[in-house]
């Protein structure tokens, strides 16, 4: 592993394996790459529901 493929997140302490896009078509390109199941996230797994409350209410 490279230098530039290893970042270190010091607030959590977490060390992240990748590498930052240099360009925005390079992210889209890693994008379009990733195999992502057809089902992935689907409608079922999306509905978040309604809350009843307000939750900045006292902000």
């Amino acid at each position: 592993m490279t230098q530039s493929a290893e970042q270190s997140d010091q607030q959590i302490d977490d060390v992240i394996l990748c590498r930052k896009s240099a360009t925005w078509d390079d992210l889209f390109a890693a994008v379009q790459a990733v195999d992502v199941p057809a089902d992935f996230l689907s409608d079922a797994e999306r509905a978040q529901g309604s809350y009843p409350w307000d939750p900045l209410d006292g902000l």
